[in-house]
């Protein structure tokens, strides 16, 4: 695949959703009173494109996208938005089911260009929320929980640790043991076709507030928490013989992956919805490899304009993210395009 060409459907496919969650995501428009808030939820990643530095040095990589998909099943948020004529709240909690797709591509510069071992996470999903909002202040709070729980892998069959071998046999269970405890993954890992595969069942609280409104009731200011956990497990909803882990794959991937951080968003003014957002995540894996780096943090900072596209930059540090190649530990500058799945909308009707 040439990088030109996949360049281009990746940005079309992020320009099109972004088109949508902006039609939906913002101020409601009464000719769509039922569909204002299909693409608002409180928690979820935003999806982005941009230019990557590298975390090891015999790769070199050309871009990372991130764009993310939700199939709306049920989504309450337009009745959960809703106010009655005196503008109290007609409910103090919502919900929403969907299925997520969460691709992360990332293309180096190979003679061919590929997107090498492309991660992709596909899942049902589903959000608890609750809010309180005290008329007094014009102040709001909402807490969120999500549920996520799916397959994660990248569609490759050959041995993690050996291109040579195919994956799943026994000359591969036998690379396998000859890994110890001293061995560096990251120097031994097959980075071209090697197979990485689990079920996984993710949960995470959000908890946001919202110290000014404007006169539109759209938020001045915005502050968020949020901490969670991803379980690493073998079958498919916890009940399906599915896409699972090998146990030779589990010691090294750690079953357990801990999340936490925090946001602050700060509009310019009133007249429009240009803002900045600044935020902090940290993930610690739960025993994996000596090898590996239990901890990642990032750091980024985000200037949106007046719709829902933002310029982002971001410095993250520690194990990286992108399926098996967690075994790779640095330093890495990311920075480009993105777009805002939780923009300052009209929060009372």
């Amino acid at each position: 695949m040439k990088a030109p060409f996949a360049l281009l459907i990746i940005v079309c496919s992020l320009v099109s959703a972004h088109a949508r969650q902006d039609t939906l995501g913002f101020a409601p428009r009464a000719a769509k009173k039922r569909t204002i808030f299909e693409a608002f939820y409180p928690i979820g990643d935003n999806p982005s494109i941009g230019y990557k530095t590298n975390i090891v040095s015999d790769e070199t990589i050309l871009f990372e996208a991130n764009p993310f998909l939700r199939l709306r099943l049920i989504n309450t948020m337009d009745k959960f938005m809703s106010t009655t004529p005196n503008n109290n709240w007609k409910q103090n909690w919502g919900f929403a089911w969907y299925i997520a797709y969460r691709p992360q591509l990332r293309m180096y510069t190979d003679n061919s260009m590929p997107a090498k071992t492309p991660s992709n996470k596909i899942s049902i999903a589903a959000f608890q929320w609750a809010k309180v909002f005290e008329s007094s202040t014009q102040k709001l709070s909402m807490l969120a929980i999500s549920f996520e729980s799916g397959h994660y892998s990248n569609g490759q069959d050959r041995c993690a640790f050996n291109a040579n071998i195919a994956d799943g046999t026994k000359a591969c269970d036998s690379v396998y043991n000859l890994i110890t405890d001293k061995t560096n993954l990251s120097k031994i890992l097959n980075r071209s076709s090697g197979n990485f595969s689990t079920n996984y069942t993710e949960i995470i609280i959000s908890y946001k507030w919202f110290p000014a409104l404007d006169q539109k009731f759209r938020p001045m200011q915005a502050w968020s928490v949020q901490g969670g956990i991803n379980v690493y497990h073998d079958k498919l909803l916890f009940v399906g013989n599915v896409g699972g882990y090998s146990d030779a794959d589990i010691t090294i991937y750690g079953r357990n992956r801990f999340t936490a951080g925090g946001s602050y968003m700060w509009r310019i003014s009133e007249a429009n919805l240009r803002r900045f957002v600044i935020a902090v995540n940290t993930e610690i894996i739960a025993t994996p490899h000596p090898s590996v780096n239990p901890w990642r943090g990032e750091l980024t900072f985000t200037y949106f304009m007046h719709n829902s596209t933002g310029f982002f930059a971001s410095v993250n540090a520690g194990h990286d993210n992108y399926n098996y190649r967690f075994v790779d530990s640095g330093f890495q500058l990311f920075a480009g395009l993105t777009f805002d799945v939780f923009p300052p909308v009209q929060l009372k009707r």
